[in-house]
């Protein structure tokens, strides 16, 4: 069992312990968390907590009626994500993988944590992280790699690597394709930070690609589009929440990171033949009038297809940017 006073970074903690009850009781903050059977004298609970300080209680269940098994039976978690220097002071950082083998967990675990790769790890991992296994089977279709790949097994569980870009990133060491991807012109904010686990779980998901989340909502969760979805008229790859047929998640050569040049990438969907012929409006042109407002256009400064259309939604027909008489006097005052 952990012992009490202990600080932590993580908001889950195993609980293991030894009594001659048939069961335990394990609370949290007097609140009930489980009950969990005792097999050979042993038990183990998984216990989720919040920022802060966490009481977790465990209580023997014998036939009689409930005791406390002991009274060093409390323990006293903070947890934070950092764990400051002045709550250091008061809460010693704990881990659950200690260099110190316990007599209790070795009669289960007979690994050593040497950090070994073989498959055995994994299956030795899944012993207790078993929640995991079919998830990371969705990120690692085959098992001949294992947890090791990324975390040492060592006291901190910690990464082999720092998670900082570098030659050396843990995501790398499979994912070589995606190296250089960092010499594009423009580069999504997690990619450049080297940071994957912000959209990618590395544990798997039920997500294609290994996603937190589904697209809709994980691009939203740094790009609040509720305006944009409030308004009447809605480009149809925006209101499925489809993103991704737009924007590379990644990195490209293309402004506001497209997965195409904008003008190639409207034409893609909205012209068959991948021509404006028959359109009236002038475009890949340099505008000859002044139009009162600031306009979208192409790196070299000619008119496109998002100098009168904007790409997400508006309240205009035809994802128009203005409105007025025929809806050119949004533009051409003089007319």
């Amino acid at each position: 069992m952990p012992p009490s006073h202990v600080g932590t970074a993580r908001s889950f903690l195993h609980v293991v312990g030894k009594t001659g009850a048939p069961a335990v009781e394990v609370l949290l903050n007097g609140e009930h968390v489980r009950t969990v059977t005792v097999t050979d004298s042993l038990f183990h609970a998984g216990v989720s907590f919040g920022y802060g300080l966490n009481v977790i209680s465990v209580f023997a269940v014998p036939a009689g009626g409930k005791d406390v098994v002991s009274s060093g039976d409390t323990i006293e978690v903070m947890s934070a994500p950092m764990i400051s220097r002045d709550y250091r002071k008061m809460f010693e950082s704990y881990t659950f993988h200690g260099k110190t083998v316990r007599r209790e967990c070795s009669s289960c675990h007979a690994k050593s944590g040497t950090g070994d790769s073989s498959d055995e790890t994994s299956e030795w991992c899944y012993t207790c992280h078993g929640s995991m296994e079919k998830n990371f089977r969705s990120h690692i279709a085959k098992d001949d790699r294992a947890c090791a790949v990324c975390h040492t097994i060592d006291p901190d569980m910690t990464l082999a690597v720092s998670g900082e870009y570098s030659g050396k990133n843990p995501c790398y060491s499979c994912h070589t394709d995606k190296i250089g991807q960092f010499a594009r012109d423009y580069i999504h904010g997690p990619v450049a930070g080297g940071t994957c686990t912000v959209c990618h779980d590395p544990h798997g998901s039920v997500f294609d690609h290994s996603l937190i989340s589904p697209v809709s909502v994980l691009c939203a969760s740094c790009h609040p589009m509720e305006e944009a979805s409030a308004r009447k008229t809605q480009h149809k790859p925006f209101a499925d929440g489809r993103c991704n047929l737009c924007h590379d998640p990644h990195s490209t050569n293309n402004r506001w990171v497209l997965t195409r040049q904008s003008e190639e990438l409207c034409l893609s969907c909205h012209e068959k033949n991948g021509t404006l012929d028959g359109h009236r409006h002038p475009y890949d042109v340099k505008p000859t009038t002044s139009t009162g407002r600031s306009m979208e256009l192409t790196e070299k400064g000619l008119l496109e297809c998002l100098s009168c259309h904007e790409p997400h939604s508006t309240d205009t027909p035809h994802l128009l940017r203005t409105s007025g008489e025929n809806t050119c006097g949004g533009c051409h005052k003089d007319r």
